[in-house]
C-alpha cells in the first residue's frame, strides 16, 4: 500500500505539469493603445446638478439645479496628463449662462486600460450677457471619474464632482453634478 501511494505521488504530479507545458496561456489584448503619442483632444460632456442648499428664497436664484453642454479642446501632454479650456452652454433655472473656463485632468492608467479612473478640474466663469456686470459668475467644479475607452480615436467618460459657482453681487450655490460625454483623440494613439 505505501510502495502504490508512492508511485501515486511521484506520477500525478510529473503527468500533471507535462500536460502543463504543451497548453499555452491566452493572454487577453489590450484594449487601449500601448504606445503613447502626445496630441489634441476634444471633450464634449452633457452635465446636470442638484442643488445642495436649496432654498425658496428669492434672493438667492439658481440654488435648485442646472443642466449643461459642455466642449473643451485640450493636448494630452502624455499618457496621464491633460490641459486646455473649453465653453459651452448651461441653464440654471430661470437663468441663461455660458461657460469660459481652463481645465486640467490627472489620468490613471490600469491594468488592461480599457477603463482608466480620473480626477479632473474646470474653474472659470459663467458669463451672462443679460445682465453681465451684476450676474456674471466665477465657477470651480472638481470632479471625479472614469474613462471607458471604445476605439483609439474615440473614449467615453463618466464623472460626479462638486460644482460651486459665486459672484460680486451674488450668493454662492453649491451642487453635485454629475456628467457624461466622449473624448475624441484628434491624433490617434498607436
Amino acid at each position: 500500500m505505501k510502495k502504490l501511494f508512492l508511485l501515486l505521488l511521484i506520477v500525478v504530479p510529473v503527468s500533471l505539469s507535462t500536460a502543463g507545458q504543451r497548453i499555452r496561456p491566452v493572454r487577453p489584448v489590450p484594449s487601449y493603445p500601448v504606445k503613447y503619442i502626445p496630441g489634441w483632444v476634444n471633450s464634449t460632456d452633457f452635465t446636470a446638478g442638484l442643488g445642495l442648499g436649496v432654498t425658496n428664497d428669492p434672493s438667492n436664484p439658481c440654488d435648485k439645479s442646472f443642466i449643461g453642454l459642455n466642449t473643451s479642446f485640450a493636448y494630452q501632454i502624455n499618457r496621464s496628463f491633460m490641459t486646455g479650456a473649453g465653453t459651452g452652454i448651461m441653464f440654471n433655472e430661470d437663468r441663461f449662462f455660458v461657460p469660459l473656463y481652463l481645465s486640467g485632468r490627472y489620468t490613471r492608467m490600469v491594468v488592461d486600460n480599457s477603463i482608466a479612473p480620473f480626477v479632473h478640474a474646470d474653474a472659470g466663469f459663467l458669463l451672462n450677457f443679460k445682465d453681465f456686470n451684476n450676474e456674471t459668475r466665477t465657477f470651480v467644479n472638481p470632479v471625479i471619474g472614469a474613462r471607458f475607452v471604445i476605439s483609439p480615436y474615440i473614449a467615453a467618460t463618466a464623472a460626479a464632482g462638486y460644482f460651486v459657482h459665486m459672484g460680486p453681487k451674488a450668493q454662492r450655490n453649491s451642487f453635485i453634478n454629475f456628467k457624461v460625454g466622449m473624448m475624441f483623440m484628434l491624433k490617434r494613439i498607436n
